[in-house]
């Protein structure tokens, strides 16, 4: 009896260990970038002069920036829809930088969090903001579009620009990192999708019925990148 018994909760946790493996192999993150740029310079001291128009053309601009290409993978069978722009503003108590629809963590060779300083720019209302204000949407749910569909078997492609130590010159909140050129760190992405009562303000009627209508699936959770790439250090 008792042998049966261990024998049962065995496979019990094999099954339920199978399972949680396929499902955290549902969809895969891989960055296909294979290395980031940084230039070797302070920021806290330049941040103002690279963060200036005349700057986003200088040779020394075009030398930090790094185009980041990555991609997402669906081997479900099952059509995930990714409301991102819920997430977007719980950022700013995350330790990393906005990519658009992706976030960079970034770590030194023992594994630790790099931390990102961060700050706001006083500034008006933007076109987006206004622009779904006059469509009644509440202003603090504003949808910047950053919401994509990925079907089953499908791999989508994602590119967008970082620029090292300075982040994401065009994101906010404007991110500023302290790097130690002798040391080695290494870059992760994660993608976030969120999918409760509050996540679901951010979402457009036409979303929410195009979302019913087709049977899509809200991912809620986040994905890592299975992969890491080096940061490597220009003058």
């Amino acid at each position: 009896m008792s042998f049966r018994i261990i024998h049962f909760v065995c496979l019990f946790l094999v099954l339920v260990i199978f399972s949680s493996c396929s499902e955290s192999q549902d969809l895969e993150l891989e960055i296909v970038t294979n290395k980031i740029n940084s230039l070797v310079i302070n920021p806290e001291k330049y941040g103002d002069v690279m963060a200036s128009e005349d700057s986003l053309y200088s040779i020394r601009f075009k030398k930090a920036k790094t185009i980041v290409m990555y991609k997402l993978k669906n081997n479900s069978s099952k059509t995930y829809f990714f409301n991102i722009g819920a997430f977007e503003k719980e950022l700013t108590n995350k330790n990393g930088i906005i990519l658009n629809n992706a976030f960079v963590t970034i770590y030194d060779a023992k594994n630790n969090n790099i931390k990102v300083k961060k700050s706001f720019p006083s500034r008006f209302a933007n076109s987006d903001e206004l622009k779904y204000y006059l469509l009644n949407y509440d202003s603090r749910f504003y949808h910047k579009s950053k919401n994509f569909i990925i079907h089953p078997n499908e791999i989508i492609y994602f590119e967008w620009f970082i620029v090292l130590p300075f982040g994401c010159m065009i994101e906010e909140p404007v991110s500023m990192v302290n790097f130690n050129p002798n040391e080695k760190y290494n870059v992760e992405l994660s993608i976030t999708s969120l999918n409760n009562p509050v996540a679901q303000k951010y979402l457009s009627r036409s979303e929410i019925e195009m979302i019913k209508k087709n049977g899509y699936e809200i991912f809620n959770g986040t994905i890592k990148s299975k992969n890491r790439v080096p940061i490597k250090f220009i003058k």
